[in-house]
């Protein structure tokens, strides 16, 4: 968007802006078709409890991965959002369901990852900010690599080479 001259903190509007525009764009195209075809090249799937869940997630972030993080908190957050994830799924009935339950997936899995990556920083750098762990750490310097095996999320550092 703004090139090599992107002004720390800008990316959130953009995110907010034009994730708002491709969102409105995605409802108008979903608005038109009520249901699910009869045939797709996916099985769409639906969670019950949707909205409880996303509550659920939306009260973990907000407890334990906002401005002050420790162990404890982003702990119990990695145990609510696995958990949350590996609730039963079954087929859905309605586009709009499936569309909810896909989003909320790709939340969870976001969510996920972010804790995973606090939890992993022991230190407090930046915007991150750990009550247990209140100064910078010259272990913790290197980038945080997010990987998903099997369903499985895993954070490790990664020190480029000077």
């Amino acid at each position: 968007m703004h090139g090599a001259d992107r002004i720390g903190g800008l990316s959130t509007a953009n995110g907010l802006v034009f994730g708002g525009i491709a969102g409105r764009a995605a409802a108008a195209t979903g608005r038109k078709e009520r249901a699910l075809p009869r045939t797709a090249a996916f099985t769409p799937w639906a969670w019950d409890g949707i909205f409880a869940a996303r509550a659920a997630m939306q009260s973990t972030m907000g407890q334990n991965a906002m401005v002050l993080r420790s162990e404890a908190g982003l702990a119990q957050a990695v145990q609510t959002l696995s958990a949350l994830r590996g609730a039963p799924q079954r087929p859905a009935r309605l586009a709009l369901e499936a569309a909810a339950s896909a989003q909320l997936s790709a939340q969870l899995l976001t969510a996920e990852c972010i804790v995973k990556a606090a939890k992993l920083r022991k230190e407090s750098r930046g915007a991150h900010y750990r009550i247990d762990h209140p100064e910078q750490s010259a272990a913790c310097a290197g980038r945080i690599e997010i990987t998903a095996a099997e369903g499985e999320i895993s954070a490790r550092f990664v020190y480029d080479e000077a």
